[in-house]
């Protein structure tokens, strides 16, 4: 490349000094110029050579973008199809929630239930106990009268020993009074059979003393008044037994026996109350007991009453209150069940 100088020298051969001048100038110029263009150039070429590396770079983390991106929308996909499974079971396990407080809900109604009828039965059990008490102190009662009685009976004895001492006395004279051994061997049989007659008797007594007082009368009645209803009232299948009835209002109403029986077909609820002995103002309680029950009751209703011993007063207080008073006599004879 020409330096300036020799430029200048060589247009001053064609030019005159000035215009050699301003031709070097001009061309000094140009040849600046071109030596920056040519130097953009290199560094435009750079630029694009760099530029198409970052090309290439970003459209291979374009296609990683969109395979990532595809990756992305199957990964929401299934996002959203646990999402919803997650919503079945949160609505399955709310629904669980839901039949699980209503559970409870009768589990706890339940529970209630069953402290009221232990509190029932506690109370039940109160009473049986009371009455275990007085049927202990009847035991007693009845094992110092069986004492008695075993006792009295061993009088019998040594009286029926002397009586026999005293016949062998009395047969011996027979012997000497010949004259009046005819009569006097009829009065001794006759005798022997009184005595006989009479020690039938007391052991039969004897023994319908321990029967009708050995066991509770509850227990007899349970027994012996079925037949006599079925024969007087047609009322068949019956079996009675302790009951207790729910009045309402949290009141508990206890009968000695019941029991449901059929009657033409249709069914006949049977409430009995026993007693030894009952008076007016005693069968006045018994017979509001009975009809307070009975209006309770939906089936037909038979109100009974057997005791031992029925005064007047009580008969004319159940008549009155529809209750039917039947002597323990009565129905103590299953042969004869005679009104």
């Amino acid at each position: 490349m020409l330096t300036r100088k020799q430029t200048e020298e060589k247009l001053a051969q064609v030019f005159s000094p000035a215009q050699a001048t301003a031709l070097a100038d001009i061309l000094e110029d140009l040849q600046r110029a071109e030596l920056e263009r040519a130097a953009d150039t290199r560094e435009l070429k750079q630029g694009l050579i760099a530029l198409t590396t970052e090309v290439r770079t970003l459209t291979g983390n374009m296609a990683e973008l969109a395979e990532a991106q595809q990756r992305t929308e199957q990964h929401v996909a299934e996002l959203a199809e646990a999402q919803r499974r997650t919503e079945e079971r949160v609505t399955e396990l709310a629904e669980a929630q839901q039949r699980t407080e209503q559970h409870v809900a009768e589990l706890a109604e339940a529970q209630r239930r069953t402290e009221q009828h232990v509190a029932e039965l506690a109370e039940a059990q109160r009473r049986t106990e009371e009455r275990l008490g007085i049927l202990e102190q009847r035991v007693t009662e009845l094992a110092e009268a069986q004492q008695r009685t075993e006792q009295r009976v061993a009088e019998l004895a040594e009286a029926q020993r002397r009586t026999e001492e005293r016949l062998g006395i009395l047969e011996q004279r027979v012997t000497e009074l010949a004259e009046a051994q005819q009569r006097t061997d009829e009065s001794l049989a006759r005798l022997s059979q009184v005595v006989e007659i009479g020690f039938r008797e007391l052991h039969q007594a004897i023994g319908n003393l321990v029967n009708r007082f050995g066991f509770d009368l509850e227990e007899f009645v349970a027994a012996l008044l079925p037949p006599y209803l079925e024969k007087h009232l047609g009322i068949s299948r019956l079996e009675l037994e302790r009951r207790y009835f729910d009045l309402g209002n949290g009141q508990i109403e206890e009968v000695d026996l019941a029991g449901v029986g059929q009657r033409a077909g249709r069914p006949v609820m049977v409430l009995v109350e026993c007693r030894t002995t009952i008076r007016g103002s005693e069968a006045q309680k018994v017979v509001n007991k009975l009809q307070a029950i009975r209006a309770t009751l939906k089936e037909e209703v038979e109100m009974v009453i057997v005791a031992m011993n029925i005064h007047p007063t009580a008969k004319t207080v159940g008549e009155a209150g529809g209750v039917r008073m039947v002597p323990y006599s009565r129905i103590n004879r299953p042969g004869d069940f005679a009104e």
